[in-house]
Formats: C-alpha cells, structure tokens, sequence
C-alpha cells in the first residue's frame, strides 16, 4: 500500500504536508477528541450494559473428615466449574453531527495526478488513516 501525505494550500498552490505538520495534527485531534469523546466508559457495581464477561474456573469439592484415618480419593468431592457473569461496565455514547465539508475541512491527497478527499479512498485506506490517528498516543 502506497504512503500518501495529505495537501493543503500554502497561500499559492497545493503543496504536501511534511511529517512534522501530520504529527501536529494528529496530537491536535487526539487532544480535540479527549475534550469530549463521542464514546466513554465507566466502571459501575452492577448491571453495566456492555456484554458480559464470564469467569469460569474450577471450584474445589466438599471437604472430607475422618478421626481416624485420611480420607481417600473415592471418598471426596470432585471439584466442579462455577461461573461467575460480570456485568460491570457502561458504556455511554454521545450524539454526535458530521461537520459538513465546505471545501477547506477535510484532508486531501494527491495520487497518480489526480486530488481526492479522504473520505473518497477506500475504506481499507481510511481505516488505516484513523488508526494512525488513535495509535499516536
């Protein structure tokens, strides 16, 4: 997959960005996005509303006594499988509204002499872009 740099006008004509101004502007986002995130998650005692997360683990048998020898194998419980649900995350998501382009917000990047939008590439491509974004930090 081929590297791409998003443009912008320099006052004169189109020119790329260099990797010091993308970094700019991923920590602008990534700190944009921390002042109201469209997603949030809290830890509550129960009943949270994200699935559930089961604990299943082996649980040790009844406990055998004898005065006068050692209780043998055949006289114990097995142990058994218990599994505990946990219902203890809620997650809360915002309303949110797409900016309207208006020609000076999106990104756009030049390939094989032709000028796209961002949002005009693949979804490969855009899903990568993101990530890039959300792994900075």
């Amino acid at each position: 997959m081929a590297v791409r740099t998003p443009l912008y006008y320099n006052g004169t004509h189109l020119q790329e960005m260099s990797s010091g101004m993308i970094d700019d502007i991923k920590a602008l986002a990534i700190y944009e996005y921390s002042l109201n995130p469209s997603r949030t998650l809290a830890v509550v005692s129960s009943g949270g509303n994200l699935t559930s997360i089961n604990d299943t683990r082996l649980q040790a048998g009844a406990v055998s006594t004898s005065v006068s020898a050692f209780p043998n194998e055949a006289t114990t419980a097995e142990p058994s499988v218990v599994t505990v649900s946990y219902e203890r995350i809620t997650q809360s998501a915002a309303s949110i509204t797409p900016t309207v382009d208006s020609g000076k917000i999106f990104p756009y990047i030049i390939q094989q002499l032709d000028i796209y939008i961002i949002w005009q590439l693949p979804i490969l491509e855009i899903h990568l872009f993101i990530q890039q974004l959300t792994l900075l930090h």
